[in-house]
This record gives C-alpha cells, structure tokens and sequence, in this order.
C-alpha cells in the first residue's frame, strides 16, 4: 500500500536511522526521545502535538464557532452625524445639526436562518478536523508498524545469518573430521 504522506514517513524513520531500528538517542526536549524504544502511544501524542496541519485546522474550527455564535445578531447598528458650518456662530439662525441612528431589523426569520447555516458550518469544520486527526493517527501507525516490520525484518535476518554461520562451520568440522 503506498502511503500518502511521504514526509511523515520521513519524519518517523529520519529520527531512527541514527539511532537504530526502534531505538532513540537521549534528547531531554520531547518525551518521544526519553524512551529506549519507541512507543506507540507516545508516538502518536508527539505527532498529534507537533501536526501544523491539525493545529490549523482547529483553529478554524475554533473561529468557525466563535463565528456561528454571532451569526444569528442583528447587524450593526449606523450613527451618522451633520452638521451645518455655516450656522454656527450665527444669532439670526439656529445653529443646524441632526443625528440619525439606524438599526436594520430583518423579518420573517433570517437571523435563525444564518445562525443555523453558522452553527453547520462550524459543525463541518469540527467533523473536517477530527477526520484529519484519524487520518493522522492512521498514518503514524500504518508506518509505526511498517517500520516495526523492518526492525523485525532485521533480526530474523541476523539469526539466520548466524545459523548459516554455524551450518557452515559444523560442516568445514565434519569435513575435516572425515565424517562427511
């Protein structure tokens, strides 16, 4: 199955190879580095945390929430103020202003409307984050385990190489002992 993000594939390996299949160098800094063999759990903690991807997306969410508890408001509110320069200071006029005040007040329902389609929207930006979160954690333990398979993969090659290694040498034995 080929993955579909190489740079975490590169993120999990590029920090074992130099420590060794499923080992870790001591780094203080991050909790995934305190350990002598990676752990799952672990492991998906740090990737979770250190994700830009997810941390984006959940502050979309978050806006999106913020948004959709306002969407339903009246609008603002419109003061506009005049005055008229060439009435001040005069005694034969009184002085000329005025001051309105507007306020739009939709009828029938829209503001509901809007609070819902808000309210949708912000449900659609949570459902997108928790998918990208499981999509995320899919994939660290897809290559978890894939990289687990080649640790393991490592061993068993070792043990027969060793087994080979003997086989041999009990046959140059045997055959110097004439046996054979």
């Amino acid at each position: 199955m080929r993955s579909r993000a190489p740079w975490l594939f590169l993120l999990v390996v590029g920090t074992l190879i130099p420590a060794g299949p499923l080992a870790w160098a001591a780094a203080p800094s991050d909790s995934v580095f305190e350990a002598p063999r990676l752990d799952l759990p672990v492991l998906e903690r740090a990737v979770l945390r250190q994700n830009p991807s997810l941390a984006a997306m959940r502050s979309s969410w978050e806006s999106m929430e913020a948004r959709a508890s306002a969407a339903g408001g009246w609008e603002n509110p419109h003061l506009e103020g005049m005055i008229a320069p060439g009435s001040l200071g005069r005694s034969a006029v009184d002085p000329g202003w005025s001051v309105e005040l507007t306020q739009p007040v939709p009828l029938f329902g829209p503001r509901a409307a809007m609070a819902r389609a808000g309210r949708a929207l912000a449900r659609s930006s949570r459902e997108d984050y928790r998918a990208m979160r499981l999509e995320t954690l899919r994939m660290t333990r897809e290559l978890y385990f894939q990289l687990y398979l080649a640790a393991r993969s490592v061993e068993v090659q070792r043990e027969l190489t060793g087994l080979i290694e003997q086989v041999r040498r009990v046959a140059l034995q045997k055959y110097a002992a004439g046996t054979v």
